[in-house]
């Protein structure tokens, strides 16, 4: 909750109002059914219109086998058939190199599919950053942006910038710069 705070997400108003519940699930404390059950139980009692799992990284750790594809399409189902939104973030352990949506095939459970990336950037003094960018792969149900822009967490919080111009192929390997202007 302190870094939600910290970005101007009042996280601790939101659970003293019973608005938000937030559970943090240690690996290997639940098996999948129990914690599936936890999740039925906050959706049916609380009438959560919202679930997150951050991430299936973690949730990958709860299984024994490889389930995780099954197991993860069952929760998302009985979600959906509940009118609950669904939020799955998943982290890619490499930094660099080939890009992927996901490494479990679980890509076709979205309906939407975000992603965040580090890029290099240079500033007007020529120094090299590591920075942020977004972009959107997937939006089932309409059209979406289809422009790579900056992203920045600040202390005032999350900032989307405007569409990153002088790179190309970032979703690669080896971005490109265009016309020296990176």
């Amino acid at each position: 909750t302190k870094r939600s705070e910290a970005l101007g997400i009042p996280i601790s108003a939101m659970i003293e109002q019973g608005k938000l519940s937030l559970f943090q699930v240690e690996p290997h404390r639940y098996m999948p059914e129990e914690f599936v059950g936890l999740v039925r139980q906050e959706v049916e009692q609380r009438q959560a219109r919202l679930v997150v799992i951050d991430s299936i990284s973690g949730y990958r750790k709860f299984l024994r086998g490889d389930d995780l594809l099954t197991d993860l399409h069952t929760l998302c189902q009985y979600l959906q058939n509940m009118g609950v939104s669904v939020f799955l973030t998943n982290e890619i352990e490499q930094i660099a190199g080939g890009f992927m949506a996901t490494e479990y095939g679980i890509s076709y459970l979205a309906g939407n599919i975000i992603f965040l990336r580090y890029m290099e950037r240079r500033t007007e003094a020529g120094v090299l950053e590591i920075r942020r960018c977004v972009g959107v792969l997937k939006k089932r149900l309409s059209d979406c942006e289809k422009t790579v822009r900056e992203l920045e967490i600040t202390g005032e919080g999350v900032k989307v910038g405007e569409p990153i111009t002088g790179l190309r192929s970032i979703l690669s390997a080896l971005p490109v710069v265009v016309d020296g202007q990176a």
